[in-house]
């Protein structure tokens, strides 16, 4: 099972925990063993079963994390922080309105008095939450990037293809979604923050 299929946890005290999702860690590259019908050098096309490899795991992390992270922005742009603090009846006035605006479920909307609650009062969770939200960006924006060049090098004429792909910095584009895929060590210990961003599961016994 795919990270992207594991529904988001019941906020606390609604359901008890079952089985915890499992965040897709960094692996070997991998993809498939050629380009059909482009009977390019060998050096491409490792490179681009590399591309394809980072831009499948990058998409897999992402799917996971996206929907809890919308939580967390949702949240933590509602208190003003890390900027100026909004006065408290201003935040329960906006939430609302805010998440609909955002597109967050029905059903998880309850996990966002929890999060302004707690940024609210703890600005070490601010403070990470604030930094996660700066890597989801970025992870996004190259997600993007590389999907453009994934089109490209399925549109544009086989001459161009080993410039395309040279173009884009495959390390930097695994790199950015690393601490994202680890999110559950910056919340270890943060309430409600490590519920949404679980360890990954332990394999059991013989499984």
């Amino acid at each position: 099972t795919q990270p992207a299929s594991r529904p988001l946890p019941a906020p606390p005290g609604l359901a008890r925990r079952g089985p915890q999702p499992q965040v897709t860690q960094l692996g070997a590259p991998r993809g498939p063993a050629a380009i059909p019908g482009r009977p390019l050098q060998a050096d491409f096309v490792q490179a681009r079963q590399a591309f394809e490899a980072a831009r499948t795991l990058v998409g897999e992390v992402l799917a996971f994390i996206s929907p809890r992270l919308l939580l967390v922005k949702v949240s933590l742009v509602a208190t003003g922080l890390p900027g100026r603090k909004k006065a408290w009846e201003t935040i329960t006035q906006e939430l609302l309105p805010a998440a609909q605006a955002a597109g967050v479920p029905q059903p998880q909307m309850l996990w966002l008095p929890l999060l302004v609650k707690l940024f609210y009062s703890d600005m070490t969770a601010t403070q990470r939450a604030h930094m996660a939200l700066v890597q989801w960006d970025q992870a996004q924006a190259l997600h993007a990037e590389a999907d453009q060049v994934g089109s490209r090098l399925e549109s544009e004429p086989e001459p161009r293809l080993p410039a395309i792909l040279a173009n884009f910095n495959i390390g930097k584009y695994r790199a950015a979604i690393y601490p994202l895929s680890h999110l559950y060590v910056s919340f270890k210990g943060l309430p409600h923050l490590s519920e949404l961003f679980p360890p990954p599961a332990q394999p059991t016994a013989g499984g």
